[in-house]
């Protein structure tokens, strides 16, 4: 007589995969004619360790409304509740769930998106770091959502001139793409689009080329004509024009990635300011202030709106506006700034 075998087929206890299959058949028949345990709910043992607990109504009418008011104060790009409500979350997560299940993981992961959108880089990098530990165990080394993970590491790196942490995180993306998704999935295309904005930070340009020119053999119809993606990979490549002096070329790319952004998100979205910074700095590169001049009133009135005088993205224009304040030789606009 095997106990182990009559135990795990009368429901009242259960097939441990992780270690051996040999009771599986024996759990499927439990599971299928409701023995023991089966006829209600309950949580593994090895979940119960994790800290898994069973959701009571109550809990769960309290996670349906979070996630509902979450959802709309993204919708409604009030950031700041929006953050409000994920801590909230991410409490209620930790006391149903346990702080080292991929649900609690996975709203630290929304969390972190919602700091890294208001630039506050230092707390986003922690929950971000803490998902992927998580998540590493959980899935494994060379899951795609790992990949997601790390490539959103990265432009918090990116965002703070961190060049050096950020490439090999972005490379081991790529490779976790590449080896798990089709060559033409779009999420090799934005870990790729992500290098070429690295290379041309860090000034190599030739290597930005050639990655472009791998973004643009992907086939159009896999992230659309006129997309994010799309109106990104036009910026980057706008970049490199500027970048090699090639002023003419920068300028109309940078009016039809203004123009996609403006299609895809709307006038006001702090990607449009943007792109009209860099248009408007092609434009002082070339001495045409005239035209640079709204395009800066046009960014800096996007940028107030969306954030306080203080946040670092309002910094940064402020201190590009003094840079072009400068260059006309309008010292005290400069200052101001």
């Amino acid at each position: 007589l095997n106990l182990n075998a009559v135990m795990v087929r009368s429901g009242w206890a259960l097939a441990y995969r992780t270690y051996s299959l040999e009771y599986v058949p024996e759990e499927d028949y439990a599971r299928e004619t409701k023995q023991g345990i089966w006829s209600g709910e309950f949580v593994a043992p090895w979940d119960w360790r994790q800290g898994k607990r069973l959701l009571t109504v109550p809990v769960l009418e309290e996670l349906k409304e979070l996630h509902h008011t979450l959802h709309k104060s993204v919708i409604e790009q009030k950031f700041n509740q929006a953050i409000r409500v994920a801590q909230e979350l991410l409490e209620v997560y930790k006391e149903a769930f346990g702080e080292k299940s991929i649900s609690y993981s996975n709203v630290l992961y929304n969390l972190a998106t919602l700091y890294r959108e208001q630039a506050l880089y230092i707390e986003a990098e922690r929950l971000l770091q803490r998902a992927i530990e998580i998540q590493e165990v959980e899935l494994g080394l060379e899951h795609p959502h790992i990949g997601l993970m790390l490539r959103n590491l990265a432009d918090i790196y990116l965002h703070q001139a961190r060049y050096v942490e950020a490439e090999p995180l972005l490379e081991r993306a790529n490779q976790i793409f590449k080896k798990i998704i089709p060559r033409d999935n779009l999420a090799v295309g934005h870990v790729l689009n992500d290098l070429i904005a690295l290379h041309l930070r860090r000034g190599n340009y030739s290597e930005a080329e050639l990655l472009l020119g791998e973004v643009l053999s992907i086939p159009e119809d896999i992230f659309g004509p006129e997309s994010v993606f799309t109106a990104s990979v036009v910026h980057n490549a706008a970049n490199l024009h500027r970048a090699q002096g090639l002023y003419d070329k920068a300028v109309n790319l940078y009016k039809i990635a203004i123009e996609m952004y403006e299609n895809v998100l709307g006038q006001d979205s702090r990607l449009v300011a943007l792109v009209l910074q860099d248009l408007a700095d092609t434009y002082d590169l070339q001495n045409s202030y005239d035209e640079s001049e709204q395009l800066w009133a046009r960014a800096l009135q996007i940028t107030e709106q969306a954030f306080t005088t203080d946040h670092p993205v309002a910094s940064g224009i402020f201190s590009r506006l003094a840079i072009h304040y400068a260059k006309r030789g309008r010292y005290a606009d400069a200052i101001n700034w």
